[in-house]
């Protein structure tokens, strides 16, 4: 983000100026925004254009307003907007329904919002913003994931918590790793075993697992060893299963593009499709 190149009017025409105050870009803008990227949003008469460091307008996608909708480039708090995230010169930015950029491109990786909020990567560190690009979880993140039912998974250096809508650490960042909740209850890695915790953290079921998968109706497939158990809730073995009974695909991580390699270590990646592995092997098996 660069500030260097600030706004500045003109009788009722804007312009930008360095920060030495001398004109860079004449003032013949109706509005003017700051600068992100390179790029800026400007208005001239009824379109919205964006133009780089030299007043020359960009190839990034402009927008045709009327009257009724123009946009106020310094406030844009009061707009109910629905986001969508767009590239451009490998910077993230979000554009709302009708293709008007109202965050310019400025993170290196990011994800779509969700309950309200977007989590976004600043150099090698993720952060938290609103629909206005104002930063409001801002503890710099080593990972941080989408929210849903108002949890998001963190990661802050080799360890794993949830944190709530608030930024507050519902389940501290003390795990290996952590799966995501399926029936209230999430698996755990603690060193080499797996167990269980619930939404606000309780360790339900203790680390003792080699490998355990997600529940769904009320059970979950688990190994010691080479022998596969299957468990309920309060990690009672049951030994009668329905063979109907199939596990769910653990939720995939969503989708960034050109996603870094700082966003996910080899470990996280191998902790993370080692029960999708197991499953396809369980698949296979049984279909011979």
């Amino acid at each position: 983000m660069s500030n260097t190149f600030i706004p500045f009017s003109q009788g009722d025409k804007w312009g930008y100026k360095n920060q030495k105050g001398e004109v860079i870009i004449q003032a013949i803008f109706d509005q003017a925004g700051k600068f992100y990227n390179g790029i800026a949003q400007v208005k001239i008469g009824n379109k919205i254009n964006y133009i780089d460091q030299k007043g020359r307008v960009t190839p990034v996608e402009s927008s045709d307003i009327s009257n009724n909708s123009a946009i106020n480039l310094t406030d844009i708090t009061n707009l109910n907007l629905e986001l969508a995230r767009f590239k451009y010169r490998e910077k993230y930015g979000y554009k709302n329904k009708i293709g008007q950029v109202i965050i310019p491109p400025q993170f290196n990786l990011a994800y779509e919002f969700a309950e309200g909020l977007a989590s976004v990567k600043l150099g090698y560190k993720w952060v938290y913003i609103k629909l206005i690009g104002e930063v409001v979880i801002n503890y710099k993140f080593d990972l941080a994931e989408s929210f849903s039912q108002g949890l998001a998974r963190v990661k802050i250096g080799k360890k794993y918590g949830y944190i709530d809508l608030l930024g507050s650490f519902v389940i501290p960042v003390e795990y290996d790793y952590i799966e995501n909740f399926s029936e209230n209850l999430a698996a755990v890695k603690v060193g080499k075993e797996w167990g269980y915790i619930s939404l606000s953290g309780e360790l339900i079921i203790n680390p003792q697992f080699d490998a355990a998968e997600i529940f769904e109706q009320g059970i979950a497939k688990v190994r010691i060893g080479n022998k596969h158990d299957y468990i309920d809730c309060k990690g009672k073995k049951i030994n009668n299963v329905d063979s109907n009974i199939m596990v769910k695909e653990l939720p995939k991580t969503p989708v960034i593009y050109n996603p870094s390699p700082l966003t996910l270590t080899k470990e996280d990646t191998q902790n993370s499709h080692l029960l999708h592995t197991r499953r396809r092997k369980r698949k296979n098996t049984s279909s011979g």
